[in-house]
């Protein structure tokens, strides 16, 4: 009898530059967005903040930019050097705002809050983090708040 044995060989590459797409709107799953940024995030990778705002909304486009400034900041008291750029998208479906930037900017990781809705909220507002996951061509981080 005679037995083979096959090995596989995974090859771990040092850090590269990694682009992270971070999906923030306020509520506490986006929070959480961050912290696991954090987690993640070396000085050379490149952050990119990202909200869906409504255009005809004066509030809702200055609470959006007041997020993403937040976000920022909140980034660069740990990693002072870290690049980020900050991304408003105006009137649009955000599921499909969130994988035409990720395609666009050539991402490496999506990282997106799950609201954690059930039952009749999730079928009726959908599950933005949900379609997010099926649909990317990249990874998804999905980032759950503690309870």
């Amino acid at each position: 009898t005679t037995t083979t044995t096959t090995t596989t060989t995974t090859t771990i590459m040092k850090h590269q530059k990694q682009v992270y797409l971070v999906c923030l709107d306020g509520s506490d799953g986006s929070k959480e967005c961050l912290v696991q940024l954090g987690k993640l995030l070396q000085d050379n990778d490149e952050v990119n903040l990202f909200t869906v705002a409504n255009q005809h909304d004066e509030d809702c486009k200055a609470k959006a930019g007041n997020i993403l400034v937040n976000g920022q900041e909140n980034i660069h008291k740990v990693f002072p050097d870290v690049k980020v750029e900050h991304y408003i998208v105006f009137e649009k479906d955000a599921r499909e705002a969130i994988l035409d930037q990720a395609r666009n900017l050539s991402v490496d990781f999506i990282i997106i809050g799950n609201r954690g809705l059930t039952g009749w909220k999730k079928m009726q507002l959908g599950s933005v983090s949900e379609y997010v996951v099926r649909h990317s061509e990249c990874p998804v981080i999905v980032a759950r708040p503690k309870e």
